[in-house]
């Protein structure tokens, strides 16, 4: 039995290249306008957050208006807990009266004005806004950065083999998406900068994950008729890249750089490189069934 062509649907980010120290550059361009004593703290707390265990990580959501970090269920953004910033546990009879129900937001989801930390992006948002930022201020800091990441001293540390890897999947009739929040200004430059100008059949920029990666998945599946087993969504953020997916029975490989167990997925990898091979043997073998929970990498 051979394999059926496959739609693979892949992030960015933290996806098609390894590097993190550009979060480093964002983080110190968004603190450059606050004031000397507050762009001092937020740093200082940046380090902290990064060097080791810290309430406000990536899987969990802040509300800066209260300047409490939230433990959201992975699969539906529950509230779970509340903490304060230093980790003191928030009472839940306060919290719930804060959120106005138990499950937070009414219907699910977070509730309005949390900021969910996917990946550090977010985090280093987060932090600014804790010690008086401006929001304005972000989307230039984002843009600069991505100009820094464009600068020959950067080192991407592009995923190595990716682009036979690629060719190979398109090679045997598999079909590559790419779907990034990024604007295309800011994204092209680098993706032609990975040497992956070419390697996707359709690259969708600024596609306002998650809702707009729900919206691609509910396309394939409802007008071009796939099976969602026949459908692979690949990232490192998983309420962005992985949840519609699984949401919606596709197939889903996690890479989970930041150790969201209870994130699940049919497949959970530690980097690239690991979902790329997993992928290799998924496009050639034929499908047998959804996992029903994260595991770790292993036969499809």
């Amino acid at each position: 039995m051979s394999a059926e062509p496959l739609v693979i649907i892949f992030d960015f980010d933290g996806t098609l290249y390894e590097a993190e120290e550009h979060f480093d550059t964002y983080a110190d361009l968004l603190a450059r306008s606050l004031d000397p004593g507050a762009r001092q703290r937020m740093l200082e707390a940046w380090r902290r957050v990064r060097s080791g265990p810290h309430p406000l990580r990536v899987g969990r959501a802040y509300d800066p208006g209260r300047d409490w970090i939230l433990d959201v269920s992975p699969a539906d953004d529950r509230v779970l807990g509340v903490v304060t910033f230093d980790g003191t546990p928030v009472p839940e009879p306060r919290w719930c009266r804060a959120y106005d129900a138990r499950d937070g937001a009414p219907g699910g989801g977070l509730p309005p004005g949390v900021i969910p930390v996917g990946d550090l992006w977010p985090l280093a948002v987060c932090l600014f806004l804790r010690f008086g930022g401006h929001p304005e201020a972000v989307d230039a800091a984002f843009r600069a950065t991505r100009r820094y990441m464009l600068d020959g001293a950067f080192d991407p540390r592009p995923v190595p083999g990716i682009r036979q890897r690629l060719d190979d999947l398109r090679r045997q009739g598999h079909t590559l998406i790419m779907a990034t929040n990024t604007p295309e200004p800011e994204a092209a430059p680098l993706l032609r900068r990975l040497g992956l100008d070419g390697a996707f059949d359709q690259v969708v920029y600024g596609a306002r994950k998650p809702d707009g990666l729900r919206r691609l998945l509910l396309h394939l599946l409802e007008e071009r008729g796939l099976p969602p087993q026949r459908i692979i969504c690949v990232g490192d953020n998983y309420r962005n890249d992985v949840r519609p997916g699984w949401e919606l029975a596709c197939r889903t490989v996690f890479i989970d750089r930041y150790r969201q167990e209870a994130a699940p997925a049919t497949v959970r990898v530690s980097g690239s490189q690991e979902a790329l091979a997993w992928l290799a043997g998924a496009a050639a073998a034929p499908h047998r069934g959804r996992s029903s929970g994260g595991n770790s990498a292993g036969p499809v």
